[in-house]
């Protein structure tokens, strides 16, 4: 009889761990609802402006990294982040007609059209 009071205790104690590890288990991420238009290398552009902009901080308060700027962005609208964000923005400042293909150009001649030389 109390061998049986014992499995029954510890069967409803292994039950109980169950439902805690289910609810602590990560969730199958659902399909974003954000769609990126643009190339991965505007994408990281824009990561970078935000990066240099020391405006993007973690839960604790520090400064986020490139890297985590990198990957939630991407995560965002569904892509793959680059293995090596620096490579990528060396590639970016290697362009040969930085302000033609610079993305955040684009946005500051809609914004200030008068300030800088735009091309229309």
């Amino acid at each position: 009889m109390k061998i049986e009071i014992t499995k029954k205790k510890t069967m409803k104690r292994i039950k109980k761990m169950a439902v805690v590890f289910r609810k602590a288990l990560p969730r199958k991420k659902e399909k974003p609802q954000l769609v990126w238009n643009g190339t991965r290398t505007d994408l990281m552009e824009m990561v970078y402006g935000m990066y240099l902009s020391e405006k993007v901080v973690t839960i604790d308060g520090r400064r986020a990294t490139l890297y985590e700027i990198t990957e939630m962005t991407f995560e965002a609208f569904g892509m793959v982040p680059p293995k090596n964000p620096s490579r990528m923005l060396t590639t970016l400042r290697e362009r040969n007609n930085p302000r033609e293909l610079s993305i955040i150009y684009k946005a500051l001649c809609g914004v200030y059209p008068g300030f800088f030389k735009c091309n229309k």
